[in-house]
């Protein structure tokens, strides 16, 4: 009687054991693989900043997410056209990358561009759906952060967009 008991209590254990190791292992491998998410995201803003084409592209091809936003709010496309990362900002533009996501102070990646300067990366925007009467937080559009600056280069690509806001 004694016997069959301690057998039944350790097949129990081992049962709920088993159970155990299912759950650490399924645990562990979600940790590894929001780590690894983390990484490639951090990767891509990296490849951004560089202009690391080779990188952002197997980045991109591994199914890194090119709308992904950081602490700041800030995408790959935002970081690329505000660092003068033309390469990378027109890869991410060819994979579809979202011209208007905005990051926590509601700005777009034209803004940042009129804010610059580069009026290379902001015909580029332009070219590829960005919209010029986007407001930020504080309702100012990249036309007014072009006039603010003083970037004469961008205020006329605005122009020439026939963008006056």
């Amino acid at each position: 009687m004694l016997g069959a008991a301690l057998s039944k209590g350790c097949t129990q254990y081992l049962q709920s054991s088993d159970a155990m190791k299912k759950i650490l292992v399924l645990s562990l491998l979600w940790i590894a693989t929001t780590t690894f998410v983390q990484a490639e995201a951090k990767d891509l803003f990296t490849a951004a900043r560089a202009n690391d084409v080779t990188l952002a592209a197997a980045l991109i091809d591994s199914g890194a997410d090119i709308n992904q936003q950081d602490d700041k709010g800030y995408t790959p496309l935002i970081l690329a056209t505000y660092d003068g990362s033309y390469e990378v900002a027109q890869l991410l533009l060819k994979h579809h990358a979202d011209t208007e996501k905005k990051d926590h102070s509601g700005r777009t990646a034209l803004m940042g561009v009129a804010f610059k300067g580069d009026e290379r990366e902001a015909q580029l925007l332009l070219s590829n759906g960005a919209r010029a009467d986007a407001k930020d937080a504080k309702g100012l559009t990249s036309m007014m952060y072009a006039v603010m600056f003083g970037r004469l280069s961008v205020i006329k690509v605005l122009r020439e967009n026939k963008i006056s806001g």
